[in-house]
């Protein structure tokens, strides 16, 4: 089989797998999404369930063991050692009904006595729980099956301990023994019974599997359909066929996007309608990245597999109008897209910083990058079809007034933005009439990269144009809102402690007598102040009031109350929304005096302009941070430009006068490196939002370069895979290549390694300061309260009252959080006490420092998925006798210490970033310099020609390129003398070769010849009267056969003193078409057709044999067709950026199998006439032109020669 067909077999081989593995993954992707839809009656799975629980008791029984084993050996020190082991489970020893050890202090404890595993229900979690007595000692231990906090947030989540692989929205009820999910120990004891939740709980792995399936499958369904004509043994579509086949798959589409079908793939988890969602069509990223395959596989398809002629009639105009105005619909469609992704989503896309780099954002670049490639093919593609028939004065005629129309219809459809749509637009058409003129210029890598910074600039400019306005007016919503309901974004914190203090507040003895006497209402003023609102209540300024109730007073708060305020939760508290008033907060109290009056007072409470405030732990705070927490926004209110209210990290100045004043109610204004949002509801108000301005020149430089250097990589990992597939690049890892990459992969691998050692560094560097910063404020406090408790020899309750306000203020001016424990481990004061009454953690001290030699030290401790440093130190008196504990923790999350190395990291990221592109650049074009010597001595030694004069290579340094190229030049000289013996030799053997031929063909006629004229004489002798008769007869054979003889020295003569080549550039698109020419005149008989688009066919060869050789290749197809049947000659010329190729095609008898091999040896022929040396002599002077004669045959069809020349280079 020839290698076209070998060819066209293995296309065929690998899209026949391609559509067995669709076939495989659709079926697999059904398959998944079924179980997943089934998976809700499996959301228990009970017997794992039950094996999870068996195991954990099993180990705890294990433990209890141990710590049995300690008690009995009284080896009460060697407790101590389990609090160093990071155990799942909470292990409690008792002696006497006092805890003398515990394991963790994750949750509250109890002394319990049960000695069978029963279910416990702890302030944070449920669990299950056994004990043992042992003596005096009791130990129990507590095994935690789900986490129950009373509230949920970043932080805090209701889920499952690990070992249960189990839905967090799975509930845990009671005293239901017989249900199909209840829970048994390993004594068959009922211990709960799991209960699914009233919403089906699916099980995601399937969906996730279902969607990977499925997104194989529909990869290689939108291949197979860019290639269909392959998969059919087709090489391209007429374009019925190829609207038939887009029409099918277009109805396709839209059924899958309409009803996201299949289900699992549409409505996956990684590219929901949060990121991104239009319309009922486009409802997610998943479905545009869907229509945006359908439509890059259909360009592919048009271009690379559609028929590119288009028949020349009288509605070519028109067609060729409606197809020039695909391109402009493509790019207002692509336009829409990119409008779509950024106003229709809630992820910034344009990355210019690192907070600003997600997935989404980085595949929006790649799906709009083949957007753009797909465009400029179906751009090329359309323009070419109508320059192969109009020309290009006939092109630009119909051209511009199209790209004027769309120019006009962008402009004005696409506002705001219809300028920068028509610039867009317009650019590519300049930029990609390049090839159209330029042939040569397609095949440039140099095009392809200033097209992909054409789409560089296109999509990075977009977006960041684009990205100003939608932050712009989600600011401007977001300040209208905030102003509108004065300051909708509630101070959450505010409001927990209220709840608290609302709590307290209404068993306080104290305020209950202080309000009974008109008088004393400062004094209870002062103490409320005092008991309750100090440390975070420095940002709040409190007012108390009392009245009677019913008095003008009271109805006004009450009238207020119902204008203005929201209850939070069920307190006593309300927050204000009054534009009439500052007040942020009022609580209304009612009390009954001792005689029956009763009295009603209210503390209002007022932000103060000026206060420094200190990190509140947000686990304590409900729910999702505002949008306002979420954008890391300021805040501001001016009234009459004096400050009224202020919050978060810039520090407004006092005074207004820095505003700028704009005839506009909102607009932005920069100021001390922030950008400012300035809201302006009317002329007394002003109301700001700042965010700190992080964009500068440099960074949207960076961000163009980093999005240019991706898609070049990208570019180029698509074109090497595609020619590694296609079998278009015979060495893809040449020498220079090799050590290209290599470098490459090495000076990546070390900006890795280096950048992830700077990062470990880094973070190490910034946890060793935050944990001096702590040491020392540890020790501040640390003396701050031997100060303040000099004379203390120990503390308990009856202290906590006082302390708490002490470390409050202790808070406020360390800005850090405080515990204090005493002797014996159990917590008497915080300045945050919600974190212990909320149950989020136990009130005994953690074991780690409790139980070490050294409880001065820093241990890293958990509440729910927070992570967090507490410094730990001794509580001294006076005399230095230890009377307690001190913890001071740092409640910063992960996110929180991300964040502030992030800038430090930016710069060490970009730094790194642009050494490495530089490097990799210079790399390049150091690899260019080095590898041109090597490449030019490749070049030179695929020159070599035997025969042939083969030029030297100068090359002047004296390196080891030098030496090469030394040994090179000499091997030419030697190879020329070598030449010139071989030849000699060559001709010496093919003269005798020739000899015995000609004396073979010259004998033949001569003994017949001899015979004739021995006749003669005979005749002559014996005087016979036929004589004269005889001798004319003889005369005349003798003659024939002399002039046979002279047709044999002529044809070896020919073949002996071919004439020297003379290389020149020639046509030969024009010596084929003129060949063809000469024999259409001349053969009636047979008609010859000649095909030939190329304009551009030169090759480097001696005229005059080109036409010897087509003279003799067309006289042959000729002679090939057999008597009776019509002669039908193809000549078609086409070319390649290496190679011109003529194809001469008939349908004549074919060659047959056993004469293949022979076709080109000299004086062979399977004709009655001639030498056989017509083929020989021309495969000669095509291999001296560097190129190559081979054949197609089919027995009784026919035969196609292909002459393959090498095609001459123009420099560009």
């Amino acid at each position: 089989m020839n290698r076209n067909n070998a060819e066209k077999q293995r296309i065929l081989n690998r899209n026949s797998v391609a559509l067995i593995l669709l076939c495989v993954f659709a079926l697999l992707g059904v398959v998944c999404q079924w179980f997943y839809k089934q998976s809700p009656a499996n959301a228990i799975p009970i017997n794992d369930v039950r094996y999870a629980i068996s195991v954990k008791q099993r180990k705890a029984e294990e433990k209890m063991k141990v710590i049995e084993g300690l008690l009995q050996r009284k080896s009460l020190d060697s407790l101590n050692l389990i609090s160093f082991q990071k155990l799942a489970n909470t292990y409690l020893v008792y002696r006497n009904g006092e805890l003398i050890f515990w394991s963790n202090n994750i949750t509250s404890q109890k002394n319990l006595q049960n000695t069978a595993w029963e279910y416990v229900l702890m302030p944070n979690m449920h669990t299950i729980a056994k004990s043992k007595k042992i003596s005096e000692f009791n130990i129990v231990a507590y095994i935690p099956v789900k986490y129950n906090y009373s509230y949920e947030n970043k932080e805090l989540t209701n889920k499952y301990f690990e070992g249960f692989k189990l839905n967090k929205e799975i509930g845990i009820v009671l005293n239901k023994p017989a249900d199909k999910y209840a829970i048994f120990s390993n004594q068959n004891d009922y211990l709960f019974t799991l209960k699914l939740p009233d919403q089906p709980v699916y099980n995601e792995n399937w969906a996730i599997a279902a969607m990977y399936f499925f997104l194989a499958a529909f990869f290689l369904l939108f291949y197979l359909f860019a290639t269909f004509p392959l998969l059919i043994g087709k090489k391209l579509f007429t374009w019925k066929e190829f609207l038939e086949v887009t029409s099918i798959m277009t109805l396709f589409v839209i059924i899958c996007l309409k009803f996201n079908l299949p289900t699992t793939f549409f409505s996956n988890k990684i590219f929901t309608p949060y990121h991104y969602a239009t319309n009922s069509i486009l409802a997610s990223l998943t479905h545009l990245s869907f229509l945006t395959s359908y439509i890059c596989s259909t360009i592919y398809l048009f271009c690379f597999h559609t028929d590119r002629n288009l028949r020349k009639d009288k509605y070519f105009t028109l067609k060729a109008v409606v197809l020039l105005l695909i391109p402009g619909a493509y790019f207002m469609l692509i336009f829409n897209f990119m409008v779509g992704l950024v106003f229709n989503s809630t992820t910034e896309l344009n990355i210019l910083k690192l907070t600003d780099f997600n997935w989404v954002s980085v595949w929006n670049h790649f799906l709009l990058f083949f957007l753009g490639i797909s465009y400029m093919s179906l751009y090329l593609k359309i323009h070419r079809i109508i320059l192969r028939k109009k020309g290009l004065r006939g092109l630009l005629l119909i051209d511009i007034p199209v790209t004027l129309f769309f120019c006009v219809l962008l402009f004005f459809n696409l506002r705001p933005y219809g300028l920068d749509a028509a610039v867009s637009f317009l650019i590519p058409n300049i930029i990609l009439y390049l090839p159209l003129l330029y042939r040569g210029l397609m095949d440039n890598k140099w095009f392809v990269a200033i097209w992909l910074f054409f789409i560089t600039l296109f999509v990075t400019w977009n977006f960041i144009n684009m990205n100003k306005d939608k932050k712009f007016e989600k600011y401007k919503t977001l300040a209208e809102n905030h102003y509108l309901n004065d300051n909708a974004d509630e101070d959450k914190i505010a409001e927990l402690i209220l709840v608290d203090i609302d709590r307290e507040v209404k068993k306080d003895e104290v305020v209950r007598h202080l309000m009974q006497y008109p008088d004393s209402v400062q004094k209870a003023n002062d103490y409320l102040n005092k008991a309750y609102l100090r440390g975070f209540w420095s940002k709040y300024e409190m007012r108390l009031f009392a009245t009677l109730p019913g008095t003008v007073l009271d109805q006004t708060y009450q009238e207020t109350i119902n204008s203005y305020g929201n209850q939070i939760k069920s307190s006593n508290f309300f927050v204000m929304n009054s534009k009439s008033s500052d007040m942020a907060f009022l609580g209304a109290f009612k009390l009954e005096q001792s005689g029956g009056k009763k009295v009603n007072f209210y503390m209002e409470f007022y932000p103060k302009k000026y206060y420094k405030s200190y990190s509140f732990p947000g686990l304590l705070v409900e729910g999702t941070p505002s949008l306002q927490q979420q954008l890391e926004l300021s805040s501001a209110r001016y009234t009459y430009h004096e400050l009224a209210f202020t919050s978060g990290k810039f520090r407004y100045p006092r005074d207004g006068k820095w505003i700028d004043k704009k005839p506009l109610n909102f607009y932005t204004q920069d100021y001390g490196s922030y950008r400012h949002y300035i809201y302006v509801p009317n002329i007394y108000n002003y109301f700001i939002l700042s965010e700190e301005n992080t964009n500068s020149i440099w960074g949207y430089l960076l961000y163009v370069l980093y999005t240019f250097v991706v898609y070049l990589l990208v570019a180029f990992l698509i074109f090497w895979i595609y020619k590694l597939i296609h079998k278009k690049t015979s060495n893809p890892f040449r020498l220079t290549s090799r050590y290209l990459y290599s470098f490459v992969v090495l000076l990546i691998i070390s900006f890795v390694s280096i950048f992830y050692v700077s990062i470990n560094y880094i973070q190490q560097k910034y946890r060793n300061e935050q944990r001096i910063n702590l040491e020392r404020t540890k020790n501040y406090i640390q003396t701050a309260l031997q100060e303040k408790y000099y004379w203390t020899e120990k503390i308990d309750s009856s202290m906590e009252n006082s302390l708490n306000l002490f470390l409050q203020d202790l808070s406020y001016t360390y800005q850090n959080d405080i515990h204090v424990y005493d002797n014996e481990g159990k917590l008497i004061a915080s300045s945050q006490p919600s974190i212990f009454s909320r149950g989020l953690i136990s009130k005994r001290i953690s074991p780690l420092p409790f139980f070490s030699k050294n409880p001065n030290m820093n241990n890293y401790e958990f509440i729910g998925e927070l992570e967090y440093l507490t410094a730990y130190t001794d509580f001294y008196n006076g005399d230095f006798l230890q009377i307690g504990y001190i913890a001071v923790p740092q409640y910063f999350s992960n996110d929180q210490i991300q964040a502030e190395i992030q800038e430090f990291l930016a710069v060490i990221v970009h730094i790194y970033l642009v050494i490495t592109i530089l490097l990799i650049f210079l790399s390049l074009v150091i690899n260019k310099k080095l590898s041109e010597p090597l490449a030019m001595l490749e070049r030179s030694l695929k020159d070599i020609r035997l025969g042939q004069r083969n030029k030297k290579i100068e090359y002047k340094p004296n390196d080891e390129i030098g030496q090469l190229v030394i040994q090179y030049n000499k091997t030419v000289d030697e190879l020329e003398e070598s030449a010139r013996l071989l030849a000699k030799s060559e001709r010496e053997s093919a003269w005798k070769t020739m000899a015995r031929q000609v004396a073979h063909e010259i004998n033949n006629p001569l003994t017949p010849m001899k015979l004739t004229i021995q006749q003669l004489q005979r005749t002559k002798k014996m005087g016979d009267n036929r004589f004269d008769e005889y001798f004319e007869k003889s005369t005349v054979t003798l003659i024939e056969q002399i002039e046979n003889l002279s047709q044999i020295a002529g044809t070896f003569s020919t073949f002996a003193r071919l004439p020297e080549a003379k290389p020149d550039k020639v046509d030969v698109s024009k010596i084929v078409g003129m060949v063809v020419e000469l024999f259409s005149n001349n053969h009636d008989g047979t008609r010859i057709i000649f095909r030939s688009d190329v304009r551009d066919a030169f090759v480097i060869a001696d005229r005059e044999q080109l036409i010897q050789v087509f003279n003799n290749l067309l006289k042959n197809a000729i002679q090939s067709i057999p008597t009776g049947r019509e002669g039908k000659i193809q000549v078609s010329v086409e070319t390649t950026p290496e190679n011109v190729f003529v194809h001469i095609r008939d349908n004549g008898k074919g060659i047959s199998d056993d004469i293949k091999d022979k076709l080109f040896t000299p004086n062979f022929t399977t004709k009655s006439t001639g030498m056989g040396l017509g083929l020989s002599i021309s495969q000669n002077m095509i291999r001296m032109a560097g190129g190559q004669i081979t054949f197609e045959t089919k027995i009784d069809e026919g035969t196609v020669f292909h002459v393959i020349l090498p095609k001459y280079m123009t420099e560009l």
